[in-house]
């Protein structure tokens, strides 16, 4: 059975020629290190299956006609009036991006339905295969724009990348299919609010108010800031309530993205401490510097107090771990979201400690 990387054998040849959810949930699932660097929907990596064990696609159904030149992608968009379907993949690698492809992608009522809505675009992220300079500059910096943190994404946006829907990690047909369904039926409303024009050519201030209200408010973060922004400054003096609104809305999502890069920039510091210290008591200093630096952000502290206990819990000091868990729990200062996930990772090293597992809480790996 082809995968994408075989379907799109003609398009990627010719190219190969020439060329970020929420804190609150990271903070809820960090008894994992690997969840500091990954989006928390994407399921923890399982063995490959081989293409053999799937059932064989016939030979006359039509595959998803991908493209990997964005460019080219968003022109014929426009053209043909259409948004992208873009796909964020590791085709020779990502477990549950192979799975998708063959669960859902490759079958015959796939090329159909998201052709009848979008241009379909894949993003490819190989390890087996080069990809051209030119290609890997345009997917990292897509990657990065619309912050996807893990394989399979698929998101949806409008001939401008202006998002208004994703699909992030590995669901079934038919629940592919129900998302899929809601996020073309936003799209729709989008495109009767937008009423022809580009989201950067809406001067009406009414116009613009009702068209950020249909964006899903978690797509928000991803490109349309600049459009809160302006909005916030247009309708300053024409309608004081929508500018206030939105600019404390603005403040949310700015913070929101802040908390987000702390726990990338995090993460990748907390594996390189366990990778370079011998002693665990180096990891330990390290972690509670890190407390100390951001303890006027209880978000931020309590990811670092909950990754501590973990780390108790790895080097088998389950007490340490409880005690410090206790600590949160007892705190009058602890958010109620912190003392319910610190209750529920204290349950799980307790659990540890009385099966004597010897590498404390299991780590669930993620596709990364």
């Amino acid at each position: 059975m082809k995968n994408i990387s075989l379907a799109l054998s003609g398009s990627l040849m010719s190219t190969l020629l020439k060329r970020s959810c929420a804190v609150a949930m990271v903070v809820a699932m960090s008894v994992s290190p690997a969840y500091l660097t990954a989006q928390t929907e994407v399921p923890p990596e399982a063995k490959v299956e081989s293409p053999d064990d799937a059932k064989p696609v016939p030979p006359e159904v039509k595959h998803v006609a991908w493209t990997s030149d964005l460019a080219a992608a968003q022109l014929e968009a426009k053209n043909s009036g259409k948004d992208l379907l873009l796909f964020f993949t590791g085709s020779d690698w990502c477990t549950y991006c192979i799975k998708l492809e063959k669960a859902v992608l490759l079958q015959p009522d796939a090329a159909d339905r998201i052709a009848e809505h979008y241009v379909p675009v894949v993003l490819d992220f190989p390890r087996k295969s080069d990809l051209s300079e030119e290609l890997k500059a345009q997917n990292d910096k897509l990657k990065s724009a619309l912050g996807i943190g893990g394989f399979p994404t698929i998101c949806v946006a409008d001939v401008d990348l202006m998002t208004y829907g994703r699909i992030v990690g590995f669901r079934e047909k038919d629940a592919f299919w129900t998302t899929f369904d809601q996020v073309t039926s936003t799209g729709d409303e989008i495109a009767v609010v937008k009423d022809g024009k580009s989201v950067c050519e809406i001067e009406d201030v009414g116009q613009l108010n009702e068209l950020l209200h249909t964006v899903p408010s978690d797509q928000l973060k991803f490109g349309w800031l600049e459009q809160i922004k302006r909005l916030v400054e247009k309708s300053k003096g024409v309608n004081d309530d929508v500018s206030t609104a939105w600019a404390s809305r603005l403040g949310e999502l700015e913070l929101q993205l802040e908390d987000e890069r702390f726990v990338a920039d995090f993460g990748r510091k907390y594996m390189q401490a366990r990778s370079d210290s011998k002693a665990p008591e180096d990891v330990l200093a390290f972690l509670d510097q890190f407390a100390e630096e951001v303890k006027e952000r209880p978000t931020r502290k309590s990811l670092v107090i909950s990754i501590k206990a973990r780390y108790l819990s790895d080097i088998k000091r389950y007490d340490d771990a409880i005690a410090l868990a206790d600590a949160v729990i007892n705190s009058e200062e602890s958010e109620p979201r912190d003392k319910a996930m610190m209750n529920t990772l204290k349950q799980r090293i307790a659990t540890i400690k009385e099966r004597g597992e010897p590498k404390g809480v299991p780590m669930m790996r993620m596709q990364q």
